[in-house]
């Protein structure tokens, strides 16, 4: 499956569907520029100085803007995506430059997805490793996570680029036959259930440390907001793989699952 075949598949809901999606990526955004902004804004303040939990969110919310950006200069340059169902139905379709630049840019957008999440697991992990960095044996669980979330992040960026081959095929031919294309709704099935357990982990991770430390109340406070997100997380990956997966499909469906992937996301 070709990223310009998800792009025809998306493209089968209503133009309002398309606005509610576009209205929670940017208010996503926006909200994540805010907490990120406020994080560092905190460092500076406290002079507790920046370490690689900083930095890694920094890498998270800058491919958040990237993609915002890439999906909304899509929007722009080729406003009526009415062309991507005849694409999707009429293999004789010749795409003109404004679709070929729509789709690359929904291509790299979703390239992005994986530098957004995984960095903003990382995060947290490192995050936890400054908390609890005197137990020695709660750091190599963080550090042995830490390794497969990056492995996962590689992986899946490396698998998102060249899912069809020639790489060329991603924009160039909605219907692109399986010699060409993997099973992109298998791929996006599964690494979602494998992102799931990553915040399963990560949520699970630390309770008994939680548990032993006599901490301030001030820092349980922030813990348990950690631990919340982290459901929240849960929620919105789960419910992202549930709406898009479709049984015998090669491509996921993105009329409803387009909205919690931002929510995810973001």
């Amino acid at each position: 499956m070709s990223n310009s075949e998800v792009a025809a598949d998306s493209s089968v809901g209503s133009n309002s569907d398309e606005t509610i999606t576009t209205a929670v990526g940017a208010t996503m955004i926006a909200l994540s520029l805010i907490a990120v902004g406020l994080r560092f804004y905190a460092r500076c303040s406290l002079k507790t100085g920046f370490g690689w939990d900083d930095w890694f969110i920094l890498v998270a919310i800058a491919s958040l803007v990237a993609a915002g950006i890439c999906v909304l200069a899509a929007s722009i340059i080729d406003p009526n995506a009415a062309w991507l169902k005849v694409a999707y139905t009429d293999p004789d379709y010749v795409y003109t430059p404004a679709n070929q630049t729509h789709l690359k840019l929904s291509w790299i957008s979703s390239i992005l997805y994986y530098s957004i999440v995984c960095p903003a697991k990382l995060s947290i992990l490192l995050l936890y490793n400054r908390i609890f960095a005197i137990s020695s044996s709660f750091r190599r669980q963080v550090y042995v996570i830490s390794v497969l979330l990056v492995l996962f992040w590689v992986a899946c960026t490396i698998a998102d680029i060249f899912n069809c081959w020639p790489v060329k095929w991603s924009w160039l031919n909605s219907l692109s036959p399986a010699t060409h294309c993997f099973n992109f709704n298998l791929f996006w099935f599964s690494t979602g259930i494998i992102e799931v357990l990553f915040d399963i982990a990560i949520i699970v991770l630390p309770v008994n440390m939680v548990r032993k430390l006599q901490m301030s109340l001030k820092r349980r406070i922030g813990l348990v907001t950690i631990f919340l997100l982290g459901a929240f997380g849960i929620v919105t990956g789960a419910v992202r793989v549930a709406e898009a997966y479709l049984p015998d499909k090669r491509s996921p469906s993105w009329d409803n699952s387009e909205v919690w992937s931002s929510v995810h996301g973001g």
